[in-house]
């Protein structure tokens, strides 16, 4: 059966929906405010009561400064070999993400469409020039801070492998051409698309692009819309971060 409607209505309509739905659920009541950088607690706290937005008298806590030490550029172990007997062989790449304050600062929240599209990309780009098959995974995982993107390959393979696809990583911006995220964004939006006529798929939809404070209907759009100049300059910055090789390798007689 045939759409009624023109597509700005249909687009007008879910985001007054969505409206709705904040308005009606997001009250004083069951919001908690989180700030964090350097700013003054009394300071803070008498604007917000000055404008009224503070229901309950607090108590005098006792709290100190915290800053996050954590060093993005380094990591951990380059390569990590496991023998186990619960799980299956496999081979799985994880590169992370600079903090999320600094990728907005540079990208705006333009970033956020890149997170949406690069496992398409990055995927196709690795079956081309390093003729895997498509039973393997790539997904950007956030919380709070960090981001990250990860590989998974349920296979362990040779030393070429690993170093093709190594050599891939380390030439993205060259790997991913501007026809190639043409051709993956009509794809997501054809596929996403179709979630606007599913009640419980775009539910799920409004969830994960909510993350970010972005209504879903318009990531699809940002999505669409995004201009390669913003994903070669982000796949630039991602060649050059360190990422982690974990290799897993079943131990022989518990198959």
């Amino acid at each position: 059966e045939d759409i009624i409607g023109s597509e700005d209505n249909i687009k007008n309509i879910h985001l007054s929906n969505l409206k709705k739905y904040f308005t009606s659920k997001y009250t004083l009541e069951n919001l908690t405010v989180f700030i964090v950088g350097k700013v003054d607690p009394e300071e803070m706290h008498a604007y917000l009561e000055s404008r009224k937005l503070v229901l309950e008298k607090r108590k005098e806590v006792k709290r100190s400064e915290y800053i996050n030490k954590e060093e993005y550029g380094q990591i951990v172990k380059a390569n990590e070999n496991l023998l186990l007997s619960n799980l299956p062989s496999a081979t799985s790449i994880g590169i992370k993400f600079l903090p999320r304050m600094e990728l907005f600062e540079r990208y705006g929240d333009t970033v956020f469409s890149v997170y949406e599209l690069l496992p398409l990309l990055l995927k196709n780009c690795l079956i081309e020039k390093c003729g895997l098959n498509d039973n393997f995974k790539v997904e950007v995982k956030e919380g709070g801070e960090d981001s990250y993107l990860y590989i998974y390959l349920p296979f362990v393979d040779d030393d070429k492998m690993l170093n093709e696809i190594r050599s891939t990583l380390g030439n993205l911006a060259k790997c991913i051409k501007r026809k190639q995220l043409k051709k993956i964004q009509k794809l997501y939006f054809s596929e996403h698309i179709k979630d606007f006529a599913s009640p419980e798929r775009y539910f799920n939809g409004l969830i994960h692009a909510y993350e970010n404070h972005i209504a879903y209907p318009a990531m699809v759009e940002r999505v669409y819309s995004l201009p390669y100049k913003i994903l070669r300059a982000f796949l630039k910055d991602m060649q050059n971060w360190m990422y982690s090789v974990v290799t897993i390798n079943k131990k022989e007689g518990n198959e």
